[in-house]
């Protein structure tokens, strides 16, 4: 089932979350989606889930640099974590992703472009950026990832205080 934010605000405490939208404006109107997948991670991690991620063509190489920036430490020392399904493809069409389909069981998170593809009637959230050609889709799809990572990795090991 889909889950959709109506307001921006619930997510205004991830704090890396809106450094991205103040760096991208185009992303604005994925705020919701984005904090809800971040949240989600989160979720995740917190109670030892585990992540997949998957991908077809181009974005394998994305797909293996999120799963690196969610094993080892991004930015922050810290043990390593785990979570859930997180389906990265530029067009929507990743076959991996379709089989490990909600029915299974599977939480699922789409990061794509134009409409979403196959994938965007079946995942539980869906970050579909704004852009139709596949080489800038994938340009944004980088800091909408590292942002993910680094307010996952912010809220799992915070920072010790003195």
């Amino acid at each position: 089932m889909k889950h959709t934010y109506t307001h921006k605000e619930h997510f205004i405490l991830m704090i890396e979350i809106q450094k991205l939208i103040k760096r991208f404006p185009v992303l604005t109107d994925l705020n919701p989606q984005i904090g809800l997948a971040t949240e989600r991670l989160i979720k995740y991690a917190k109670n030892n889930g585990t992540i997949f991620t998957c991908c077809n063509g181009g974005s394998d190489a994305d797909a293996e640099h999120i799963a690196g920036e969610l094993i080892k430490s991004f930015t922050r020392k810290r043990p390593l974590p785990k979570t859930e399904l997180n389906a990265l493809e530029s067009l929507g069409e990743a076959e991996a992703a379709l089989a490990a389909n909600p029915q299974k069981g599977a939480k699922t998170i789409l990061l794509s472009g134009r409409d979403g593809g196959k994938l965007a009637t079946i995942c539980d959230v869906n970050i579909i950026v704004p852009e139709q050609e596949t080489y800038i889709i994938q340009e944004l799809h980088l800091p909408i990832y590292h942002a993910i990572c680094l307010e996952v990795e912010r809220q799992l090991f915070p920072e010790p205080t003195n």
